[in-house]
């Protein structure tokens, strides 16, 4: 088996993007997730993101 290392390391930085915009959502209360659908879907669907191979 072998690894592109440029693969790897650009997952690596999209999954640090990713983490960094989870950030804005940190202290969120769960009533406001609850009740917010645009709100949860956007977190949601950040958390199924799977970077791809181009």
């Amino acid at each position: 088996m072998t690894f592109d290392r440029n693969l790897i390391i650009e997952n690596l930085l999209e999954l640090k993007n990713i983490r960094t915009e989870f950030q804005k959502y940190k202290d969120i209360k769960e009533e406001d997730f609850s009740n917010n659908l645009s709100l949860r879907w956007t977190i949601e669907r950040g958390l199924l993101y799977i970077p791809t191979s181009k």
